[in-house]
């Protein structure tokens, strides 16, 4: 029953009653009143999540426009940037200050990136780091399934490659490897991916003194090597022609982090009948593109972009396995 049929009964008014049916506005109307607040109550709950919602989206609106280069600014600078009002800016960058997301120069009074921050993105990194394989696998078994041929995904390891990942090719050949196997950094793919964006002035204590013949095809001409690592800066594409096994050959391409610092390679190895050298090879694109996209997960960037909203759009790899 609801609450206007039981106010009316308790009261006496129905058929039988002697109320008239004007008395009977009384009720409805304090009905009405009870509605009225109830629902006054319920739409300011929903203001109050909204005005909360807005202020986490003006907090990190302001956290994007120091992002970039950390810039000190201040709260007017804040305001006439944003279009919000002085009191609002200022109240959003205490709030911030005040769990150390922003930190205040004393002098200037002007706002800059906190600890806080700091700590969010080490912990990122840190992941990151201890992640890589874990962050990559899809990305490399999705690339093993296009190609049909194994990949793997190398990290430096002294003045080695370390396989730290395979993804097993279909093929009735298969690639003769292990994760954990070494492989020497002059002849591979992979190592050269990596090294050739490593500064030149630490090639020669990278390599060593001597280079080591391999097969027919390794290059020992320690000034031919670094030309061709300097092809290899230009395009992101390795090649390995049969120079550490002759039946054998591989297309790497680095893997970057936030830092652009390279800290691994997608490689795809094959018999020499089915992986050649050409640059624009559905093979050698592939591998490219996997690269870039698992870079983009480390938040690697090629430029620097203009806002933080440009910068997520420019690491956005959503939809790559769809």
């Amino acid at each position: 029953m609801n609450r206007v049929k039981s106010l009316a009964i308790s009261s006496g008014y129905g058929a039988s009653s002697g109320l008239n049916r004007s008395d009977s506005s009384v009720f409805f109307t304090e009905e009405m009143d009870l509605a009225s607040k109830a629902g006054m109550k319920t739409e300011s709950s929903m203001d109050k999540r909204i005005e909360k919602h807005n202020a986490i989206e003006k907090a990190l609106v302001i956290l994007g426009q120091f992002a970039i280069n950390n810039q000190e600014l201040s709260t007017m600078e804040i305001s006439k940037m944003l279009g919000y009002h002085k009191a609002t800016a200022s109240r959003t960058l205490l709030l911030l200050k005040k769990h150390e997301f922003l930190e205040q120069n004393e002098q200037t009074k002007k706002f800059k990136l906190g600890p806080a921050i700091m700590n969010l993105g080490l912990s990122i990194n840190k992941s990151l780091k201890n992640n890589l394989i874990q962050i990559a696998k899809p990305y490399l078994d999705k690339l093993r399934d296009t190609l049909q041929e194994s990949i793997t995904l190398e990290v430096l390891s002294g003045r080695n490659t370390l396989m730290a990942y395979i993804a097993e090719g279909p093929r009735r050949i298969r690639l003769g490897a292990d994760v954990g196997m070494f492989l020497p950094s002059i002849a591979t793919a992979g190592a050269k991916a990596i090294l050739a964006f490593i500064s030149p002035d630490e090639w020669d204590a990278f390599l060593g003194s001597d280079l080591i013949r391999f097969t027919p095809k390794s290059i020992t001409d320690r000034k031919l090597f670094y030309k061709q690592l300097e092809r290899i800066k230009e395009t992101r594409i390795a090649f390995d022609i049969g120079e550490h096994d002759p039946d054998l050959n591989a297309i790497g391409s680095a893997i970057f982090n936030i830092e652009g610092i390279p800290v691994a390679a997608v490689v795809v190895v094959g018999l020499a009948s089915r992986i050649g050298d050409e640059l624009n090879s559905k093979e050698a694109n592939e591998v490219k593109k996997t690269a870039e996209c698992i870079s983009k997960r480390l938040y690697h960037i090629d430029h620097v972009p203009d806002s933080l909203w440009d910068w997520l759009e420019s690491i956005n790899v959503e939809g790559e396995f769809s």
